[in-house]
């Protein structure tokens, strides 16, 4: 990030903890190889599956302010943790569809992803359309709209 010449007064405090944590070209070259091999890794598990259901989400959505007194380190890390199923898919660039399946408490929609084999965009479609046509998500509505 310090390579892209934004001056960090102009990025939230986050972004500007996150701006102290870069490292020389060489460590992000380490890095890079060994995301690149962690895809690959993902990638072969795929070969004994054709569909892996995971959590969208860790945590619940989050409320406005609702981590406005953490630092940005800990800011960061919750955020890692709350995201957490999503990044490896986004790496490997494998299909993933997210169905919505109920709502929580506050009546935010929860949901689970579908992961699909490399490619395969046909399988992780036709599965959500099936669960589509069982449970029709357009005639859910939270409590208070019920």
């Amino acid at each position: 990030m310090v390579a892209s010449g934004i001056p960090p007064e102009a990025l939230s405090p986050m972004n500007q903890w996150v701006m102290t944590q870069s490292g020389t070209a060489g460590e992000y070259l380490q890095a890079a190889t060994q995301v690149q091999l962690f895809a690959r890794q993902i990638v072969s598990l795929f070969a004994q599956i054709d569909i892996l259901v995971l959590p969208t989400y860790m945590h619940p959505a989050i409320k406005v302010g609702e981590w406005a007194q953490l630092n940005p380190e800990e800011t960061y890390q919750k955020i890692v943790n709350w995201i957490f199923p999503c990044p490896a898919f986004n790496v490997t660039g494998q299909p993933v569809v997210n169905i919505p399946t109920s709502f929580d408490d506050n009546n935010v929609p929860l949901g689970v992803q579908l992961v699909g084999k490399p490619n395969d965009e046909a399988t992780i479609l036709s599965l959500a359309s099936s669960l589509e046509q069982i449970q029709p998500w357009t005639k859910q509505r939270p409590q208070q709209f019920s």
